[in-house]
């Protein structure tokens, strides 16, 4: 739901009215399938049948013949859901290329040709039709799942951990509270969710688990994968900057369909000086600086800052 209210002008006053009302929604279907299920089909056929149980309501409801369909209706389901991970997913592929964290900043964010972030929806897409067409049936897409369900709750835990911590600094500065505000209840309990899901995988399963081989490898390797990025992030930021004598300052550019672009420049220690005189600290031109030089792109401009208030030119008001 967060995604789409992103495109909304004033989503506050909305989200306050549509979140609870779609929590309860979601809850009452929820309950209510699950009722139906148990109502249609005795709860010892669910434990031995070896099939869904959405086939097995489909069979005693609407017969044989008509629960042949039932597969359509997953396929569809599941074209639904994959759209709507799609469109959260790729709203966070285009904002951590706005932030510049990621190679080629303004092709990832840029919204042309059709006014949606193209390049993460093309990546995204590739990567869904590998792993649905590459990848055998069994341990290795089994264990591919679990991997990434890992290192999510590791982020949604820290996420809530960042939120509190967001808070607590801007009570600290004085400042009132956000507009709109998550429960803590809410929060709480997706943490405690988090950390259920993160600590009960070490606890050995008595069948031996899913795969062929130790149970655990998928934690490991989701945990081995965030200690890489942690590693190559210190590299990146910290250690090869003072090895080679530069410093990540951030550059705040305009793409040409409008979108706002952070790029992480290695700038010399020897102009260190003269880059924080001619840019602010999120990375605007100021509007008094000379001698800054061209983005070196064509489909790029400075974004320019003029008594506190960020102008973006065109390409004929190019710095």
């Amino acid at each position: 739901m967060s995604s789409p209210l992103t495109s909304c002008q004033n989503p506050f006053p909305l989200l306050k009215k549509v979140a609870p009302l779609s929590l309860i929604i979601v809850f009452i279907l929820y309950v209510l399938a699950n009722v139906a299920y148990f109502a249609a089909v005795p709860a010892a056929e669910i434990r031995e049948s070896g099939e869904l149980a959405a086939a097995l309501f489909f069979e005693a409801v609407f017969g044989t013949k008509a629960a042949k369909g039932l597969p359509a209706l997953i396929a569809v389901s599941a074209a639904g859901n994959i759209m709507a991970v799609i469109i959260g997913a790729t709203r966070q592929i285009r904002e951590c290329a706005r932030q510049g964290v990621i190679p080629w900043p303004h092709v990832w964010a840029s919204t042309k040709p059709f006014g949606t972030p193209l390049a993460p929806i093309l990546l995204k897409w590739i990567m869904t039709c590998v792993i649905i067409l590459a990848l055998p049936f069994g341990d290795a897409f089994d264990f591919l799942v679990d991997l990434r369900s890992y290192p999510d709750s590791v982020f949604i835990f820290l996420m809530v951990v960042g939120i509190y911590a967001i808070r607590y600094r801007r009570k600290k500065e004085g400042l009132p509270p956000a507009q709109f505000q998550t429960w803590h209840s809410a929060l709480i309990f997706s943490a405690l969710v988090c950390l259920f899901i993160l600590i009960m995988p070490w606890v050995p399963p008595e069948d031996g688990g899913d795969y062929s081989f130790w149970y655990g490898t998928y934690i490991v390797t989701g945990l081995g994968l965030l200690v890489g990025m942690g590693l190559y992030y210190f590299a990146w930021v910290h250690a090869l900057p003072r090895l080679r004598h530069y410093s990540i300052r951030t550059l705040t550019v305009v793409n040409d369909d409008g979108s706002v672009v952070h790029q992480l420049k290695r700038v010399p220690n020897a102009e260190v000086a003269e880059w924080d005189r001619t840019h602010d600290d999120a990375g605007n031109v100021l509007g008094d600086a000379t001698g800054v030089q061209d983005t070196g792109n064509a489909h790029l401009v400075h974004r320019i800052k003029v008594r506190d208030t960020a102008i973006e030119y065109t390409t004929e008001g190019k710095v």
